[in-house]
């Protein structure tokens, strides 16, 4: 098959995938009018400011609130990770912004169920408590060492009347529509392309690698899935198409579970990192969110393993081309 063919049926896959989010009642466009809705409702600068003040517990709840009600744009998540390493006394709680700021947004809630089926958005969320109960106690004790830079903390507006939420919200939607979008049709190309190579000949069951349904393998997948995260500069919300087309042709569930959150560490999230902790402290960092993506992709695995726990498909590779 010709490149130009691969990228063609690539394309066209990924057009019908969007095509199928349509016809399943699930406008994408409905999907930005919601994350502008919350953005304006949930202002990040205010987030913020009651994140630098509060108890422990009300710490928790809003930097959770900051991500999930947040932007999976890039300069957000970028602008949000570098304060709370440098704006804050708690490094711990960065794990959680990352789970709820670049895997449980709107994004993922609304389109992982109609693309793969509701247990998968289940299983996202069940990998982002264990990837947390991995992290959260070796992040604290790098934060004790005193591997953090010094920042401020920003102060943000009151709502406002009626009018500024509107207008606030008229911008909130056309940076994310100008932002996201483009992410969101490379994310569907990508996994068009995934689809079209994982229906030709020299293909291979990712998932027959160091046995069939074995935990060697399932650890193999899950280190596999890691690596074509940071290979494939994975973003928020592209990742979603690509980690769905990587299921449908092959990869087990540990490596669809690692792909999903090895965008944690993307290249593309490294420079913050770096500025934020300096080299030393950013390799620690990567070690320990690589150990809680390994750990979240096994954890998963061996609770649907146990609870005997059934996973259906929809809509393969070939039932698009």
């Amino acid at each position: 098959m010709g490149l130009l063919n691969v990228f063609r049926e690539a394309l066209q896959t990924g057009y019908y995938t969007l095509v199928y989010l349509w016809a399943y009642g699930l406008s994408v466009a409905w999907v930005f009018i919601l994350a502008a809705a919350f953005q304006t409702l949930f202002q990040e600068k205010r987030l913020r400011q009651h994140v630098a003040h509060s108890k422990p517990w009300q710490r928790i709840a809003r930097t959770i609130a900051l991500g999930l009600f947040g932007s999976p744009r890039g300069k957000i998540i970028v602008k949000n990770i570098s304060w709370l390493i440098s704006g804050t006394d708690a490094l711990w709680l960065l794990p959680l912004f990352l789970v709820a700021g670049c895997n449980l947004t709107i994004y993922y809630w609304l389109l992982l169920g109609p693309l793969l089926g509701k247990e998968f958005v289940m299983i996202n969320v069940v990998g982002g408590v264990f990837f947390l109960l991995a992290t959260c106690p070796a992040l604290f004790l790098l934060d004790q060492a005193g591997v953090k830079s010094n920042g401020t903390i920003g102060h943000g507006p009151s709502l406002g009347d009626a009018r500024s939420l509107l207008w606030r919200f008229a911008k909130a939607l056309a940076r994310e529509v100008a932002t996201v979008g483009p992410w969101l049709m490379w994310g569907s190309f990508l996994g068009g392309l995934i689809a079209v190579w994982g229906l030709s000949q020299w293909w291979f069951d990712l998932s027959q690698i160091g046995g069939t349904k074995t935990w060697l393998s399932q650890f193999l997948n899950a280190l596999i899935g890691l690596g074509l995260a940071i290979a494939t500069f994975s973003a928020p919300v592209a990742n979603l198409f690509v980690a769905t087309y990587l299921w449908k042709t092959g990869i087990a569930l540990s490596g669809f579970v690692a792909y999903l959150y090895g965008v944690f560490l993307s290249p593309l999230l490294w420079p913050v990192y770096v500025q934020s902790l300096g080299k030393k402290g950013t390799f620690y960092l990567l070690c320990i969110l690589a150990a809680g993506v390994i750990a979240a992709s096994m954890g998963v695995t061996a609770m649907w393993k146990l609870a005997g726990l059934s996973i259906h498909y929809k809509l393969s590779p070939n039932q698009l081309l």
